[in-house]
């Protein structure tokens, strides 16, 4: 699946099959181009019996109008979506809905009277949202409303960042919840070279990719300024309780070991200062030496191959210093400079004669996405 038009073929004969579906969760990202079209998401409405929808990116600039017949709905979640308003003749008729969220919603300007005002409505969370930063932000008579925009805290952080972070900071069990794991396997990558998240990793992990507009300036103190102490970094503990919410994780079996590795990176040798510069993490520095590294074709190798041509401009098949940054940035890095690929020529073996192919292109992809190691050769096959 590599974009809107392959996600219809193949979704096309399944939507016979669920129209009794009650619950959908449509996962995506910014970063991917595997994603519903308007009309799949238009056609969304067919599914009459649903009662929850997690969805992400969604092409449509507001609610598709066909939404109105989900007239069961009881949760609606969003997340990076490009909407600037909501549609008050599509909300009114969501007359079960309790909980809304519209979290990396940053072009929402507009919350319509017609839904706050549905008559079950108990939570709504706006983080990330442009209508937070207004004079009059929304309110919810009878509920509960969290609002956080893009305006920075006055720790140093933008609003809705920080707001993760203090709920967070109200964790305290130390169960080993089912999202530990899951928790542990898909944040660790947004360390860099110590044992702990500063202010800026912490902030990565929630913006990676996105246009710095919405990433704000991020103070250096801007934890110990939000916890009212002089801790600064997140130690393990910290991070997967900010990437779960539910959990220490400390009672889990695998914690003292993986906390013992993450600890030994402040004993780790020093990373150039280009890969410092360009926010490249150490476990990218090794991709490319295996002399027979896998060639399999992961599902995550279509971000590399999409990202491909908008890199290499001058069609030679290598990318040179400059290409390096449109590669990284088209696969949804922050890349500027030719930091990149200074790091990569400096530390890696990846470039050869200042160019570096596709196959290490698909290495070094592995690496910082914490995806299984390969080149994606057997993708073009």
């Amino acid at each position: 699946c590599a974009s809107a038009q392959d996600l219809d073929q193949l979704m096309e004969p399944v939507w016979p099959r669920i129209d009794t579906l009650q619950v959908l969760v449509m996962l995506g990202s910014t970063l991917s181009q595997c994603r519903f079209s308007p009309d799949a998401a238009a056609r969304v409405a067919d599914l009459t019996q649903l009662r929850v929808i997690h969805a992400a990116s969604l092409p449509d600039p507001t609610i598709p109008e066909s939404w109105s017949k989900l007239d069961l709905l009881v949760e609606l979640r969003v997340d990076s979506v490009q909407w600037r308003s909501l549609t008050g003749d599509v909300a009114s008729h969501w007359r079960r809905l309790e909980r809304f969220t519209c979290e990396r919603c940053y072009e929402l300007d507009e919350v319509p009277e017609e839904l706050l005002q549905l008559p079950r409505l108990s939570s709504v969370r706006l983080i990330g949202a442009k209508v937070c930063d207004q004079e009059n932000t929304p309110q919810l008579s009878g509920g509960t409303i969290v609002c956080a925009g893009l305006s920075n805290h006055d720790c140093g952080m933008p609003k809705w960042i920080a707001q993760h972070v203090q709920e967070a900071q109200k964790v305290t069990t130390e169960v080993c919840a089912s999202h530990c794991k899951w928790g542990l396997d898909n944040t660790l990558f947004a360390n860099i070279n110590d044992a702990g998240w500063t202010p800026a990793e912490v902030a990565s992990m929630y913006t990676g990719g996105e246009p710095s507009g919405v990433v704000g300036e991020v103070a250096e103190d801007a934890l110990a300024c939000l916890s009212g102490t002089e801790e600064n970094t997140l130690d393990l503990a910290g991070i997967l309780r900010l990437a779960i919410k539910v959990s220490t994780c400390e009672k889990c079996d695998w914690f003292a070991t993986e906390k013992a590795l993450l600890e030994s990176r402040e004993n780790a040798q020093d990373i150039p200062e280009a890969c410092l510069q360009a926010g490249v993490h150490e476990d990218a520095l090794d991709a490319c030496d295996n002399p027979d590294p896998p060639t399999v074709c992961h599902g995550w190798c279509l971000l590399v191959l999409n990202a491909w041509p908008k890199g290499d401009v001058d069609g030679s098949g290598a990318l040179g210093p400059n290409e390096v940054d449109l590669f990284l940035q088209a696969s949804g890095l922050t890349a500027e400079g030719g930091r990149w690929a200074a790091c990569i020529q400096e530390a890696t073996s990846c470039m050869e004669d200042g160019e570096l192919s596709k196959p290490s292109a698909g290495l070094i992809g592995a690496a910082v996405f914490n995806m299984p190691t390969s080149t994606c050769e057997d993708c073009e096959q």
